[in-house]
Parts: C-alpha cells; sequence; structure tokens
C-alpha cells in the first residue's frame, strides 16, 4: 500500500510538471511585420501580426519571451506592457493595448525607461505581479520551481491526510483488532481426575494433526499437578492464545480470580488405557463424580462475585475402549447408551448446576486417543467466545 501511495504521488507531481511545460512558448523569430512563437517541445508555431507596431532592437533577446501562456496570453498586450513594442497610431488601436502601453509608460520600462537620478536610496515598492519590472520576470527553472511548489501546496493536506490515516490504522486499530478479537485470550481449564485424559486432550487442542503414537505417550498429570501453557492455537480464522491449565484431583484454588475462562471436565469409565468387555471401576466413576460437584460448587459461589466461565463442557474420554467405531456411528449405539447410563449422575449434576446460573453447557463423548468429539469441543468453545452479545 505504502509503494502503490509512493508511485501515484510521484506521477501526479510528473503530470502537472509536463503538462504546465507544454503552456509555455518562446519567441522563435522577428520579422518587419511578424513574430513568430514555438511552443515548447513541439513544432508548433503562432504567428502575431505587428505590422502596427515599433519594437524594440533585440527584442528576441529580451527576458521574458519564454514565458508566454499559448492558450490565454495576448501576446501584443504584454509586450505594450512590458515596453517592449509601442503603437505606432494610438487613436485607432484598442483600449486594452492603450492601456498596456500606458502601464509601460508608468513603470518607465523598454521604450519609455528613465534612469534614475542618483540619490535614490528608496527600492520601488510593487503591489502585483504586472507592476514588476522586465528584469524580474520569472526564468523557465523559476516557472518549473513554481509550479513544483504550487502543486505541493496544493495536495499537501491530502498527503497529510493519508499519512495520519496509516498511522492510525498501523498503531491504533490494528493493536486494538488484535487485542479485543483475533488474540482475545481466555484460559481453558482441563478438570478431571488422574488418568482421565486431560494430558491427552490438551495435546489434541495445541496440535489437531498429533499422531496416536505421541497422544499415549502424554505423561499423566499426578493430583497435585497445575501445568501453565502459553502457546499459540490456531482455530479457524482465529488465532488464541489461551492459558491452559491441566489440573488434577479436586483443587478449586486454581480458579481464583478467573474472569475469562471455558472449562471441560474429563471423565474415564477407567484409569487405563488397554480394551474392556465390560465396566467395572464403579470407584473412580464415584469419585470423579465427586470432583465434580466441589468444583461445580466453586464456579457457582464465583459467578455471583462476576467471574462467570463462558461455557461448561463435560467431555467423557475413553470411548474407544468400548467400541471400534465413532460414538455417533449406528453400530456404536449399544456402547453409546451404556457409557451414557454409567455418567447419569454426572450429566444430570452438570445440567442442573449450569441452569442455575444461565451458563452454556455441552456434553460430548468421545476419545481423545482416536480425536472423537475433539473437534467439537474446538468449535463449541469458538462458537462462545466469539458469539455476538
Amino acid at each position: 500500500m505504502r509503494k502503490c501511495f509512493t508511485l501515484l504521488f510521484l506521477f501526479s507531481l510528473l503530470s502537472n510538471f509536463l503538462t504546465a511545460q507544454t503552456r509555455y512558448t518562446q519567441l522563435k523569430d522577428v520579422t518587419d511585420s511578424n513574430l513568430i512563437f514555438n511552443l515548447y517541445s513541439s513544432s508548433e508555431t503562432k504567428t502575431i501580426d505587428v505590422a502596427d507596431l515599433i519594437l524594440i532592437d533585440g527584442l528576441i533577446s529580451k527576458p521574458g519571451m519564454h514565458s508566454f501562456y499559448w492558450e490565454t496570453d495576448d501576446f501584443r498586450t504584454i509586450l505594450l506592457k512590458q515596453g517592449y513594442a509601442k503603437l505606432k497610431d494610438s487613436t485607432n488601436s484598442k483600449k486594452e493595448e492603450i492601456d498596456a502601453q500606458n502601464i509601460a509608460k508608468q513603470r518607465k520600462v523598454g521604450f519609455w525607461y528613465e534612469k534614475p537620478a542618483p540619490d535614490t536610496t528608496q527600492k520601488p515598492v510593487y503591489t502585483s505581479e504586472v507592476d514588476k519590472p522586465t528584469d524580474s520576470i520569472e526564468s523557465e527553472n523559476d516557472s518549473f520551481i513554481k509550479n513544483a511548489w504550487d502543486f505541493i501546496k496544493a495536495n499537501f493536506i491530502w498527503f497529510l491526510g493519508f499519512v495520519g490515516l496509516g498511522v492510525i490504522i498501523q498503531y491504533i486499530f490494528r493493536p486494538l483488532y488484535r487485542k479485543f478479537y483475533i488474540e482475545r485470550k481466555f484460559r481453558l481449564l482441563l478438570v478431571g481426575d488422574t488418568a482421565a485424559g486431560k494430558s491427552a486432550l490438551h495435546s489434541i487442542l495445541l496440535d489437531p494433526d498429533i499422531s496416536k503414537e505421541k497422544i499415549l505417550a502424554s505423561a499423566p498429570s499426578d493430583s497435585s499437578m497445575r501445568i501453565k501453557r502459553r502457546e499459540k492455537i490456531i482455530w479457524g480464522k482465529y488465532e488464541i492464545t489461551p492459558e491452559l491449565i491441566d489440573t488434577a484431583g479436586t483443587k478449586p484454588e486454581t480458579f481464583f480470580n478467573i474472569k475469562n475462562q471455558v472449562v471441560v471436565f474429563v471423565l474415564a469409565p477407567v484409569q487405563h488405557n488397554g480394551q474392556i468387555e465390560s465396566i467395572e471401576d464403579s470407584r473412580y466413576i464415584d469419585k470423579q463424580e465427586g470432583i465434580l460437584q466441589t468444583y461445580l460448587g466453586y464456579i457457582i459461589s464465583e459467578a455471583k462475585n462476576g467471574r462467570r466461565p463462558k461455557i461448561l463442557i463435560l467431555f467423557i474420554n475413553k470411548f474407544d475402549l468400548l467400541s471400534k467405531k465413532h460414538p455417533d456411528d449406528s453400530s456404536s449405539k449399544n456402547q453409546k447408551q451404556a457409557i451414557t447410563s454409567l455418567f447419569s449422575t454426572h450429566i444430570n449434576i452438570l445440567k442442573s448446576e449450569a441452569k442455575k446460573i444461565d451458563i452454556p453447557y455441552a456434553i460430548l463423548i468421545g476419545s481423545a486417543v482416536e480425536k472423537w468429539s475433539t473437534k467439537e469441543i474446538q468449535e463449541r468453545i469458538t462458537r462462545e467466545l466469539y458469539k455476538k452479545q
């Protein structure tokens, strides 16, 4: 954009200059009854009848014979006004030519020049360009400089406006746009018991293309581990820089002073990752119910103080241990019903508490290892963060 503006400015300046140059003419030849002028940079000429004028000697070399305007100037009047010509018979001449000759007489230039007295100490004051003596007529270079300066003055306000607009966009609007829209920061809390799959889910949110081997290699967090990460996550057209907290165990103090957050509760039927025929770890499931109640109770109390999460998500993980197909596949219908029944209490608790404080919520069943329903987590979070208020 800056290069385009610079080229446009230089082109306009050059165009203005060239246009101005082509309007000037210069005296090419003098005959007994005619003056022949030619246009600069052209073979075009113009002939002026001066048979009724007396021309001053050496007219072709006089100052100003190159600064006539081709379209508008009256050449005869200018010659008379400068004293370079005088009327042979003023009684039969045009009034404007008589007036022009009288101006030359008053200024005492050309034919009417009178040598000033030796004791003259004050310089004459001229009230207009017309009154200036012939030796002050601009040269060709002076005319170019004047035209260039006039162009700069005429376009300076526009130029200053464009520069100012560019500065405002670059240093004010763009940072504000990135701060409050593109880089809207939020804190993503992954809450759940040890080995529920929080670390695996976190890895997928950071890198949707991560391999299954790397996901399985994610180290589980212990019961007191709190991990802060600040990696940038690219979700669709948004650039989000979240603060990720992977919290294991029942430690609600991690919610202190959180004003802009998303909470994902990660649940699992068992702690291990091996294939299972039936779900037997009821103790582990009951423990997760206690974690969920503890954190939801804390969220409700903090919501009264204005610290409300954007959305609550309940993610039931490790569905791949029950079925080889996605939960929404028709062949997984029975397994999906079984795990939904298993966590029915957890689901009802989340729905009930979320409705009390009017917070959006979502219930998702999937697998972090197989990346089932992980994209839906991302979509629900993005939708809530950027929806129109």
